[in-house]
């Protein structure tokens, strides 16, 4: 009996290997990345209208016809032009992001319309009066002593209720013989780096001067988070930070409606703050650095501009503009009292 030897199967063909073709959701996820830290809300509106948008786009091609149909969309849903514009401002960084990436060749964010200029309204602000009314009332009363300092803090320097809750014992700087100040990196701005930094003097003998003394006194209130890194500037910290946003706001228009204040928030105190220092004085670009701004027009939202200030402005332009045309006929305006 013969046996007979069989030749090897043949090898297979090598299977060809896949390239993986970046969507159009994958590129929004590597957008919103390079966009750098972003703030907690503003990172969930770049998911939500980035998953609109991609979803809408999935069976479309990019070309302008479909950033018509897309405004069609918008218009259908009903929304405000104010919000209309605001998704809008990010959908075109992100086309002009898929052009610089060769994803498309057309210029598509010109086919959007052009955001109309926001109309800067009256800021509101809390008066000297209605501020130590709030401290009156919060005063023995032990479940809004947190959110007491936070006012105080909020009132005195200005910072937003996220960069109050937030503020650290490495940014406070108490000197009993030099300058005592505070310097810190707002959080919604912070990925601007240096130009995100306030800078915001405490003055002693004020109220936001002598908690934070108590507060430094009191080591067992320091609270470290779990990783140990850093300790913030809070009574009962524990307790407060396990609170949602949303039950803060709830408990300051408490506060505020029991005190007598209506149709306030917390973010008025950042306008009450801002328009105090231009009333009294004070130089525009000292100021945007006590208050994180990069240009005077975004400062301007913050204002509420005072009559008596606007008087004595202007009597200060007459006073002026009378000494140069004293000047302008020869005589001396230091002899003319005499």
């Amino acid at each position: 009996m013969m046996l007979e030897l069989l030749p090897p199967p043949p090898k297979p063909p090598p299977r060809p290997r896949l390239q993986r073709i970046a969507s159009m959701d994958d590129l929004w996820v590597v957008f919103t990345k390079l966009r750098g830290q972003l703030m907690p809300s503003t990172r969930r509106h770049y998911l939500f209208i980035g998953r609109k948008f991609c979803n809408f786009m999935r069976n479309r091609k990019l070309e302008p016809q479909a950033m018509v149909d897309w405004m069609l969309f918008l218009h259908d849903a009903k929304l405000e032009p104010a919000t209309i514009c605001f998704i809008n401002t990010k959908i075109k960084p992100f086309l002009r992001f898929l052009k610089n990436t060769g994803y498309t060749y057309d210029d598509l964010w010109t086919a959007l319309p052009k955001s109309p200029k926001p109309v800067i309204k009256e800021a509101a602000t809390f008066t000297e009066e209605e501020y130590e009314r709030i401290k009156a009332w919060c005063t023995g009363r032990g479940w809004c002593q947190v959110h007491l300092w936070l006012i105080i803090l909020g009132y005195r320097t200005g910072m937003s209720l996220v960069d109050a809750c937030h503020l650290r014992w490495c940014h406070v700087h108490l000197d009993d013989n030099g300058p005592s100040y505070i310097d810190i990196h707002r959080i919604k701005t912070v990925r601007l780096g240096a130009r995100a930094l306030c800078q915001i003097p405490i003055l002693p003998c004020t109220d936001v001067h002598d908690w934070l003394l108590q507060l430094k006194k009191i080591e067992h209130l320091h609270y470290k988070r779990k990783d140990g890194i850093t300790d913030y500037v809070n009574q009962d910290a524990p307790g407060f930070y396990a609170c949602t946003f949303q039950r803060i706001q709830d408990d300051f228009n408490r506060i505020f409606h029991s005190a007598g204040v209506f149709g306030k928030t917390y973010r008025n105190f950042r306008n009450s703050f801002c328009s105090n220092l231009v009333n009294s004085g004070a130089h525009m670009a000292l100021i945007c650095k006590m208050t994180g701004h990069n240009n005077v027009q975004m400062l301007l939202r913050y204002l509420k501009p005072d009559r008596r200030a606007l008087a004595d402005g202007l009597s200060k332009s007459f006073q002026y503009s009378a000494e140069q045309a004293g000047i302008g006929k020869g005589s001396d305006p230091l002899n003319d009292d005499l």
